[in-house]
Protein backbone atom coordinates (compact mmCIF):
# COMPACT_ATOMS: atom_id res chain seq x y z
CA UNK A 1 0.00 0.00 0.00
CA UNK A 2 1.44 3.15 -0.94
CA UNK A 3 1.69 6.31 1.84
CA UNK A 4 -0.53 8.43 -0.40
CA UNK A 5 -2.90 5.44 -0.28
CA UNK A 6 -2.92 4.99 4.01
CA UNK A 7 -3.24 8.64 4.08
CA UNK A 8 -6.96 8.84 2.00
CA UNK A 9 -7.97 5.75 4.03
CA UNK A 10 -7.44 7.59 7.56
CA UNK A 11 -8.93 10.39 6.20
CA UNK A 12 -12.19 8.51 5.58
CA UNK A 13 -12.03 6.99 9.43
CA UNK A 14 -11.92 10.59 10.08
CA UNK A 15 -14.65 11.86 8.31
CA UNK A 16 -17.07 8.54 9.58
CA UNK A 17 -16.36 9.41 13.41
CA UNK A 18 -17.28 13.14 12.89
CA UNK A 19 -20.36 11.66 11.09
CA UNK A 20 -20.99 9.52 13.23
CA UNK A 21 -20.61 11.65 16.33
CA UNK A 22 -22.81 14.45 14.40
CA UNK A 23 -26.02 11.62 13.98
CA UNK A 24 -29.37 12.84 14.98
CA UNK A 25 -31.17 12.80 17.90
CA UNK A 26 -33.23 10.41 16.77
CA UNK A 27 -30.80 7.50 16.91
CA UNK A 28 -30.37 7.05 12.96
CA UNK A 29 -27.21 6.88 11.98
CA UNK A 30 -26.18 8.20 8.72
CA UNK A 31 -24.68 6.16 6.27
CA UNK A 32 -22.21 7.93 3.95
CA UNK A 33 -22.12 7.81 0.48
CA UNK A 34 -19.25 4.83 -0.42
CA UNK A 35 -15.71 6.14 -0.77
CA UNK A 36 -15.28 6.89 -4.34
CA UNK A 37 -12.26 8.33 -4.06
CA UNK A 38 -10.75 5.19 -3.85
CA UNK A 39 -11.60 3.71 -7.57
CA UNK A 40 -8.96 5.91 -9.49
CA UNK A 41 -5.97 4.48 -7.39
CA UNK A 42 -6.08 1.20 -9.00
CA UNK A 43 -5.99 2.25 -12.41
CA UNK A 44 -3.18 4.55 -11.97
CA UNK A 45 -0.49 1.67 -12.66
CA UNK A 46 -2.11 -0.13 -15.32
CA UNK A 47 -1.55 2.32 -17.87
CA UNK A 48 2.24 2.58 -17.11
CA UNK A 49 2.85 -0.91 -17.32
CA UNK A 50 1.16 -1.33 -20.39
CA UNK A 51 3.16 1.42 -22.85
CA UNK A 52 6.56 -0.08 -21.19
CA UNK A 53 6.36 -3.51 -22.84
CA UNK A 54 4.15 -1.59 -25.96
CA UNK A 55 7.59 0.32 -26.41
CA UNK A 56 9.90 -2.54 -25.93
CA UNK A 57 8.02 -3.85 -28.47
CA UNK A 58 7.79 -1.54 -31.03
CA UNK A 59 11.49 -1.81 -32.18
CA UNK A 60 11.40 -4.65 -34.66
CA UNK A 61 14.85 -4.50 -35.33
CA UNK A 62 15.13 -8.25 -35.61
CA UNK A 63 13.50 -7.98 -39.09
CA UNK A 64 15.75 -5.58 -41.31
CA UNK A 65 18.64 -7.56 -40.12
CA UNK A 66 17.53 -11.60 -41.47
CA UNK A 67 16.86 -9.25 -44.44
CA UNK A 68 20.29 -7.81 -44.96
CA UNK A 69 21.61 -11.31 -44.03
CA UNK A 70 19.45 -12.74 -47.00
CA UNK A 71 19.75 -10.17 -49.60
CA UNK A 72 23.10 -11.05 -50.98
CA UNK A 73 22.30 -13.95 -53.32
CA UNK A 74 25.74 -14.08 -54.03
CA UNK A 75 25.10 -17.93 -54.95
CA UNK A 76 22.66 -17.29 -57.30
CA UNK A 77 25.38 -16.01 -60.16
CA UNK A 78 27.41 -18.58 -59.32
CA UNK A 79 25.81 -21.44 -60.87
CA UNK A 80 25.13 -19.19 -63.67
CA UNK A 81 28.73 -18.47 -64.16
CA UNK A 82 30.01 -22.21 -64.24
CA UNK A 83 26.95 -23.00 -66.64
CA UNK A 84 28.62 -20.25 -69.05
CA UNK A 85 32.45 -21.46 -69.55
CA UNK A 86 30.96 -24.42 -70.65
CA UNK A 87 28.94 -23.81 -73.49
CA UNK A 88 31.82 -21.32 -74.62
CA UNK A 89 34.25 -24.72 -74.21
CA UNK A 90 32.18 -27.19 -75.90
CA UNK A 91 32.43 -26.19 -79.79
CA UNK A 92 36.00 -26.98 -80.05
CA UNK A 93 37.02 -26.13 -84.01
CA UNK A 94 38.62 -28.76 -85.31
CA UNK A 95 40.55 -27.71 -88.20
CA UNK A 96 41.17 -29.88 -91.94
CA UNK A 97 43.77 -32.80 -90.94
CA UNK A 98 46.53 -33.04 -94.04
CA UNK A 99 49.03 -35.55 -93.79
CA UNK A 100 52.29 -35.20 -95.62
CA UNK A 101 55.44 -37.61 -95.77
CA UNK A 102 59.27 -36.39 -96.01
CA UNK A 103 60.84 -39.21 -98.02
CA UNK A 104 64.25 -40.17 -97.95
CA UNK A 105 64.06 -38.91 -101.83
CA UNK A 106 63.51 -35.37 -101.08
CA UNK A 107 59.37 -35.80 -102.17
CA UNK A 108 56.59 -34.22 -100.32
CA UNK A 109 54.21 -36.66 -100.63
CA UNK A 110 50.31 -37.17 -99.56
CA UNK A 111 48.61 -40.76 -100.22
CA UNK A 112 52.10 -42.10 -101.97
CA UNK A 113 51.76 -39.10 -104.43
CA UNK A 114 53.69 -36.44 -104.67
CA UNK A 115 52.21 -33.15 -103.81
CA UNK A 116 53.12 -29.79 -105.32
CA UNK A 117 49.95 -27.58 -104.09
CA UNK A 118 47.61 -27.35 -101.29
CA UNK A 119 44.10 -25.70 -101.93
CA UNK A 120 42.92 -23.87 -98.96
CA UNK A 121 40.30 -21.75 -97.61
CA UNK A 122 41.67 -17.80 -95.93
CA UNK A 123 40.63 -18.14 -92.85
CA UNK A 124 40.17 -22.19 -92.35
CA UNK A 125 42.50 -24.04 -89.25
CA UNK A 126 44.54 -26.70 -90.99
CA UNK A 127 46.31 -29.49 -88.99
CA UNK A 128 49.64 -30.48 -90.72
CA UNK A 129 50.81 -34.31 -89.72
CA UNK A 130 54.19 -34.63 -90.97
CA UNK A 131 56.16 -37.86 -91.07
CA UNK A 132 59.68 -38.04 -91.84
CA UNK A 133 60.35 -41.53 -93.55
CA UNK A 134 63.79 -40.27 -94.52
CA UNK A 135 66.07 -41.20 -91.36
CA UNK A 136 67.36 -37.73 -91.65
CA UNK A 137 66.47 -34.21 -90.97
CA UNK A 138 63.55 -32.73 -92.54
CA UNK A 139 61.77 -29.45 -91.35
CA UNK A 140 58.51 -28.34 -92.39
CA UNK A 141 57.65 -24.52 -93.43
CA UNK A 142 55.37 -21.86 -94.62
CA UNK A 143 56.47 -18.72 -96.24
CA UNK A 144 56.99 -16.47 -99.16
CA UNK A 145 59.31 -18.48 -101.52
CA UNK A 146 62.12 -15.91 -100.74
CA UNK A 147 62.13 -17.13 -96.81
CA UNK A 148 62.11 -20.32 -97.74
CA UNK A 149 64.72 -20.52 -100.26
CA UNK A 150 66.96 -18.10 -98.13
CA UNK A 151 66.18 -20.72 -95.28
CA UNK A 152 64.82 -17.19 -93.22
CA UNK A 153 62.45 -19.51 -91.24
CA UNK A 154 62.81 -17.39 -87.79
CA UNK A 155 58.85 -16.45 -87.06
CA UNK A 156 57.71 -18.48 -89.58
CA UNK A 157 54.90 -21.37 -88.68
CA UNK A 158 56.43 -24.83 -89.33
CA UNK A 159 57.79 -27.65 -87.67
CA UNK A 160 61.93 -27.47 -87.12
CA UNK A 161 64.50 -30.11 -88.51
CA UNK A 162 63.97 -33.60 -87.08
CA UNK A 163 65.48 -37.04 -88.38
CA UNK A 164 62.12 -39.73 -87.77
CA UNK A 165 58.47 -39.74 -86.87
CA UNK A 166 55.61 -37.49 -86.91
CA UNK A 167 55.63 -34.38 -85.38
CA UNK A 168 52.44 -31.54 -86.05
CA UNK A 169 51.13 -28.00 -85.30
CA UNK A 170 48.05 -25.91 -86.52
CA UNK A 171 47.74 -23.19 -88.88
CA UNK A 172 45.30 -20.60 -89.77
CA UNK A 173 45.03 -19.39 -93.41
CA UNK A 174 45.64 -16.12 -93.87
CA UNK A 175 43.47 -14.09 -95.92
CA UNK A 176 45.87 -13.34 -98.30
CA UNK A 177 47.71 -16.30 -99.69
CA UNK A 178 49.20 -15.03 -102.70
CA UNK A 179 53.16 -16.47 -102.95
CA UNK A 180 52.84 -18.52 -100.05
CA UNK A 181 55.02 -21.68 -100.24
CA UNK A 182 55.65 -24.70 -98.11
CA UNK A 183 59.01 -26.33 -98.44
CA UNK A 184 61.79 -28.33 -96.00
CA UNK A 185 64.72 -26.06 -96.08
CA UNK A 186 67.26 -28.14 -94.73
CA UNK A 187 70.50 -27.26 -97.53
CA UNK A 188 70.06 -28.81 -101.08
CA UNK A 189 66.09 -29.92 -99.87
CA UNK A 190 63.85 -26.98 -100.80
CA UNK A 191 65.01 -27.30 -104.61
CA UNK A 192 62.69 -30.74 -104.69
CA UNK A 193 60.76 -30.47 -101.61
CA UNK A 194 58.80 -27.34 -101.98
CA UNK A 195 55.14 -26.80 -103.43
CA UNK A 196 52.34 -23.76 -103.50
CA UNK A 197 49.06 -23.10 -101.68
CA UNK A 198 46.09 -22.03 -103.91
CA UNK A 199 42.98 -20.78 -103.55
CA UNK A 200 39.94 -23.59 -103.00
CA UNK A 201 37.37 -23.14 -105.75
CA UNK A 202 33.68 -22.52 -104.92
CA UNK A 203 34.48 -23.90 -101.36
CA UNK A 204 35.13 -27.22 -103.08
CA UNK A 205 37.24 -30.13 -101.12
CA UNK A 206 40.94 -29.07 -101.13
CA UNK A 207 41.54 -32.44 -100.70
CA UNK A 208 41.01 -33.72 -104.83
CA UNK A 209 42.61 -30.15 -105.41
CA UNK A 210 46.04 -31.83 -103.78
CA UNK A 211 45.74 -35.07 -105.35
CA UNK A 212 45.87 -33.01 -109.13
CA UNK A 213 49.31 -32.10 -109.02
CA UNK A 214 50.54 -35.18 -108.24
CA UNK A 215 50.23 -36.36 -111.81
CA UNK A 216 52.04 -33.31 -113.03
CA UNK A 217 55.10 -33.51 -110.54
CA UNK A 218 55.74 -36.85 -112.18
CA UNK A 219 56.53 -35.40 -115.68
CA UNK A 220 60.05 -33.70 -114.42
CA UNK A 221 60.88 -37.20 -112.59
CA UNK A 222 61.97 -38.75 -116.55
CA UNK A 223 63.16 -35.13 -117.56
CA UNK A 224 65.87 -35.50 -114.75
CA UNK A 225 66.71 -39.36 -116.01
CA UNK A 226 66.59 -38.07 -119.71
CA UNK A 227 70.20 -36.52 -119.58
CA UNK A 228 71.73 -39.34 -117.50
CA UNK A 229 72.46 -41.51 -120.97
CA UNK A 230 74.36 -38.46 -122.18
CA UNK A 231 76.71 -37.98 -119.31
CA UNK A 232 78.89 -40.73 -120.51
CA UNK A 233 79.86 -38.46 -123.36
CA UNK A 234 81.63 -35.59 -121.05
CA UNK A 235 83.67 -38.77 -119.32
CA UNK A 236 84.99 -40.01 -122.47
CA UNK A 237 85.96 -36.62 -123.81
CA UNK A 238 87.92 -36.27 -120.87
CA UNK A 239 89.27 -39.94 -120.87
CA UNK A 240 91.90 -39.08 -123.61
CA UNK A 241 94.73 -37.88 -121.62
CA UNK A 242 96.84 -41.02 -120.72
CA UNK A 243 98.76 -39.47 -117.71
CA UNK A 244 96.67 -38.15 -115.15
CA UNK A 245 93.16 -37.56 -116.34
CA UNK A 246 91.36 -34.26 -115.44
CA UNK A 247 87.83 -34.47 -114.92
CA UNK A 248 86.05 -31.48 -113.82
CA UNK A 249 82.76 -32.40 -111.49
CA UNK A 250 80.22 -29.54 -110.06
CA UNK A 251 77.85 -30.47 -107.37
CA UNK A 252 74.82 -28.20 -107.93
CA UNK A 253 72.26 -26.51 -105.74
CA UNK A 254 69.32 -29.09 -107.88
CA UNK A 255 71.04 -31.99 -105.90
CA UNK A 256 73.02 -32.66 -109.31
CA UNK A 257 76.69 -34.00 -110.31
CA UNK A 258 77.21 -32.56 -113.28
CA UNK A 259 79.91 -32.59 -115.84
CA UNK A 260 80.20 -30.16 -119.20
CA UNK A 261 77.09 -28.81 -118.49
CA UNK A 262 75.09 -32.30 -118.43
CA UNK A 263 74.56 -34.24 -115.80
CA UNK A 264 77.02 -37.35 -114.75
CA UNK A 265 75.61 -40.94 -113.71
CA UNK A 266 78.53 -42.54 -115.49
CA UNK A 267 82.61 -42.46 -115.60
CA UNK A 268 84.45 -45.04 -117.34
CA UNK A 269 87.54 -45.63 -116.09
CA UNK A 270 90.80 -47.94 -116.69
CA UNK A 271 92.42 -49.96 -113.90
CA UNK A 272 95.91 -48.14 -112.53
CA UNK A 273 94.73 -45.21 -114.23
CA UNK A 274 95.28 -41.75 -112.22
CA UNK A 275 92.59 -39.50 -112.18
CA UNK A 276 92.15 -36.09 -110.90
CA UNK A 277 88.34 -35.24 -109.68
CA UNK A 278 88.19 -31.21 -109.60
CA UNK A 279 85.13 -30.55 -107.41
CA UNK A 280 83.27 -27.36 -107.77
CA UNK A 281 80.71 -26.78 -105.22
CA UNK A 282 78.28 -24.42 -106.90
CA UNK A 283 75.19 -25.12 -104.36
CA UNK A 284 76.26 -22.59 -101.17
CA UNK A 285 75.48 -24.95 -98.89
CA UNK A 286 77.13 -28.58 -98.15
CA UNK A 287 78.25 -30.73 -100.41
CA UNK A 288 80.87 -33.86 -100.34
CA UNK A 289 81.93 -36.29 -102.73
CA UNK A 290 83.32 -39.67 -102.10
CA UNK A 291 84.42 -43.01 -104.06
CA UNK A 292 82.95 -46.62 -102.62
CA UNK A 293 80.52 -49.04 -102.59
CA UNK A 294 76.97 -48.54 -103.06
CA UNK A 295 76.13 -49.96 -99.17
CA UNK A 296 78.79 -47.14 -98.04
CA UNK A 297 77.80 -44.38 -99.63
CA UNK A 298 73.91 -45.15 -98.93
CA UNK A 299 74.79 -45.23 -95.16
CA UNK A 300 76.60 -42.41 -94.94
CA UNK A 301 79.84 -44.62 -93.90
CA UNK A 302 82.76 -42.67 -95.70
CA UNK A 303 85.35 -43.34 -93.37
CA UNK A 304 88.61 -44.70 -94.87
CA UNK A 305 87.02 -43.61 -98.26
CA UNK A 306 88.78 -42.07 -101.04
CA UNK A 307 87.15 -38.59 -101.47
CA UNK A 308 86.10 -34.86 -100.26
CA UNK A 309 84.55 -33.88 -97.34
CA UNK A 310 81.81 -31.83 -97.07
CA UNK A 311 82.58 -27.73 -98.30
CA UNK A 312 80.39 -25.42 -98.80
CA UNK A 313 81.44 -23.42 -101.58
CA UNK A 314 84.41 -23.45 -104.29
CA UNK A 315 86.89 -26.01 -105.95
CA UNK A 316 88.73 -28.57 -104.19
CA UNK A 317 90.93 -31.46 -106.08
CA UNK A 318 90.78 -35.26 -105.51
CA UNK A 319 93.73 -37.07 -107.09
CA UNK A 320 92.32 -40.84 -107.21
CA UNK A 321 94.10 -43.98 -108.47
CA UNK A 322 92.11 -46.90 -110.52
CA UNK A 323 91.66 -49.99 -108.72
CA UNK A 324 92.36 -53.31 -110.33
CA UNK A 325 88.36 -54.35 -109.63
CA UNK A 326 85.97 -51.36 -110.08
CA UNK A 327 82.67 -53.99 -109.71
CA UNK A 328 79.96 -51.75 -107.83
CA UNK A 329 82.61 -48.88 -107.41
CA UNK A 330 79.95 -45.43 -107.48
CA UNK A 331 80.87 -42.14 -106.70
CA UNK A 332 78.32 -39.60 -104.66
CA UNK A 333 77.56 -37.04 -102.30
CA UNK A 334 76.74 -38.48 -98.72
CA UNK A 335 75.09 -35.19 -96.81
CA UNK A 336 72.15 -36.53 -95.44
CA UNK A 337 69.30 -36.69 -98.33
CA UNK A 338 71.47 -35.84 -101.11
CA UNK A 339 73.10 -39.51 -102.09
CA UNK A 340 70.03 -40.38 -103.88
CA UNK A 341 69.83 -37.96 -106.56
CA UNK A 342 73.51 -37.49 -106.81
CA UNK A 343 75.23 -40.72 -107.22
CA UNK A 344 77.28 -42.52 -110.52
CA UNK A 345 79.18 -45.87 -110.97
CA UNK A 346 82.28 -46.65 -112.85
CA UNK A 347 82.71 -48.71 -115.94
CA UNK A 348 85.28 -50.25 -117.53
CA UNK A 349 86.02 -47.35 -120.42
CA UNK A 350 85.93 -49.10 -123.99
Amino acid sequence: MTISARHGLAAALAVSLLIVGCAEPSGRPWTPPPAVSFEPLPATPEPTAEPAPAESAAPATAEPAPVETMAPATAAPAPAETTAPAESAAPVAEGRVIELEMTGALEIKEAGLKVTEIAVTPGETIVFKVNNTAGYSHNFWIGTDEQLMTNQTAGLPGIPAYDIGIQEFTWTVPADITGLKYGCTVPGHYTLMQGVFVAAEGGAAPAAATTEPAPATEAPAPASEAPAPATAEPAAASAAPAQGRLIEVELTAALQIMSGGQKLSDIPVTPGETVTFRVTNSAGYAHNFFIGQDAQLSSANAEGLAGIPAFSTGTQDLVWEVPADITGLKFGCTVPGHYTLMQGTFSLAQ
